[in-house]
């Protein structure tokens, strides 16, 4: 036991030694640990500072590219509403339904603005499209002056054309004549409305003034044609006269127009000072066109139009610049916010002409309305001739002092007097295409 101990103190020396490197061993590799998750750590920060930075410019870019995407979608259905109701315009002026058709089928297909080229695609290139094709068809040659249109205009007169009451001198007797001009004012006088304001049509697509137009007032309808008979569609003849003075293949539509009341040659008992009074001449039917076929024009299919006024939003004054300019930038999205593109314009009042000259005083309120139209509606508001103030039977002898004209007390004659007034005519120029 003895001689071994030696031996023993040496092996445990040399494990002491063993176990002290090994320790320092795990001391380093514990160090070297510690040292990399610092370095982890350090890392982990660094690359979350860059990640947060790239997450908010992506962020960033995300909003802004939306926006941008926003007003250029918003542009883009603003373009093409316009371009839609660009080609309706077109295809109602120069009466080619199936042309527009087709051109508006590819309009919906359209994913871009495009460019002026027909051959191209996007929005453009269908303006373009319909641009080529009246070129191609010569579409301005059916856009001209009628030969009327030089005359001062084609005449029609109510009371002949439409009720077939005119006076012949040479065949019917006194009698007969005041018959006629008591049933003509008697016509006007069944014709009178309670409150101008309660007829449908009316307050459906005329401008409204309560000030002006409520209360009693004459409103005629009627119907009117081109095809052959008198403008109102009766048959020609001694009767009701000849035919409406536009070709039947014309297809014309109004350029200016005229209202003219003939017979009243007192207007100072109406309270006026002008031989210009209010009137509101609407046409609240259906437009009508021939088709734009070769042959007979009485076998050509007529086609219906139903048209409104939609109202065309422009940019705004904010948007302008002193000269009136749309400036370089703008917020494409506010771009309608003068009006809503759903709106329809309502139709202003007019004036009908008190006819003590041979000068008519022509308007244009109507330009481009088809001269057929299935309804016509002619209005003339009695509160006009009367005070503010004054209830509704005083405002319905004014309009019967307008039918009737006056007596030296300021009442309204009596039918059986034979005063008054004797017509009401409707003059119009127009163009469209010379057979």
């Amino acid at each position: 036991m003895i001689r071994k101990t030696p031996q023993a103190i040496k092996e445990l020396l040399v494990a002491e030694s063993q176990a002290q490197q090994a320790l320092a061993v795990v001391q380093k590799n514990f160090q070297e640990g510690k040292r990399l998750v610092d370095d982890r750590d350090r890392i982990r920060r660094v690359q979350t500072d860059k990640l947060q930075n790239f997450r908010f410019r992506d962020m960033a870019f995300r909003t802004f590219r939306n926006q941008a995407l926003e007003q250029y979608g918003a542009f883009f259905d603003l373009a093409g509403r316009y371009v839609l109701l660009a080609a309706k315009a077109f295809a109602y002026e120069y009466n080619e339904r199936e042309e527009v058709s087709e051109q508006v089928q590819r309009l919906f297909r359209e994913r871009l603005l495009g460019t002026e080229s027909a051959g191209d695609e996007g929005l453009q290139s269908v303006i373009a499209r319909l641009d080529q094709s009246r070129q191609e068809s010569d579409f301005v040659g059916r856009l001209q002056k009628l030969s009327l249109f030089d005359h001062c205009g084609a005449e029609f007169s109510l009371r002949k054309n439409l009720l077939g009451l005119a006076i012949n001198p040479s065949e019917d007797s006194d009698a007969q004549q005041f018959e006629k001009n008591k049933a003509f004012r008697a016509f006007l006088e069944s014709n009178v409305v309670q409150n101008l304001l309660d007829v449908p049509a009316f307050r459906q697509f005329a401008s409204l003034d309560s000030d002006r137009d409520s209360g009693p007032a004459l409103v005629l309808t009627f119907s009117t044609e081109v095809a052959g008979r008198t403008l109102f569609g009766q048959r020609r003849g001694t009767t009701f006269g000849a035919p409406a003075n536009f070709d039947t293949c014309s297809n014309p539509k109004l350029f200016e127009f005229a209202i003219l009341l003939e017979g009243l040659d007192n207007p100072s008992a109406l309270g006026v000072d002008s031989t210009l009074i209010f009137a509101h001449f609407l046409p609240v039917g259906t437009s009508m066109l021939r088709a734009p076929d070769t042959g007979d024009c009485a076998l050509r299919a007529v086609r219906s139009w139903a048209v409104v006024d939609q109202r065309i939003p422009g940019v705004s004054a904010a948007y302008r610049d002193a000269g009136g300019a749309i400036l370089d930038s703008f917020d494409i999205p506010r771009l309608a916010t003068s009006a809503d593109l759903d709106i329809i314009n309502r139709f202003p009042v007019t004036q009908a002409q008190i006819r003590l000259t041979e000068n008519p005083v022509f308007q244009d309120d109507l330009a481009g309305w088809s001269a057929w139209n299935t309804q016509w509606l002619l209005a003339i508001p009695g509160r006009q001739f009367a005070d503010p103030n004054d209830d509704v039977s005083l405002v319905r002898r004014k309009l019967l002092i307008l039918i009737f004209d006056a007596n030296e007390s300021g009442n309204p004659r009596s039918p059986d007097e034979n005063l008054g007034i004797d017509d009401i005519k409707l003059r119009f120029k127009a163009y469209g295409k010379p057979s």
